[in-house]
């Protein structure tokens, strides 16, 4: 089985995370508002219906699952909405 990740925009993400059944956590969102507030460009990672965190511009990661900001040999799909 091959896991799908997703990377983009907050509210791209949201809408993706909520369509397939998933829970958007609120501190997401306060991580996104942190980032946003600090100057950076917080991009959310997801696995299919799960947040794995917020990627900042700066290369920093706020994890919300284990392993989250681990390298993987998946791939990433970006800008999920978009």
């Amino acid at each position: 089985m091959v896991a799908e990740f997703a990377m983009g925009a907050a509210q791209a993400i949201a809408k993706y995370v909520e369509s397939l059944g998933g829970p958007y956590p609120a501190e997401v969102e306060k991580a996104v508002e942190d980032a946003s507030r600090a100057g950076r460009t917080p991009l959310v990672v997801c696995e299919c219906s799960r947040v794995l965190g917020v990627a900042g511009h700066d290369g920093g990661c706020w994890p919300f699952a284990a392993g989250a900001c681990e390298p993987s040999a998946h791939e990433v799909r970006r800008g999920v909405g978009g």
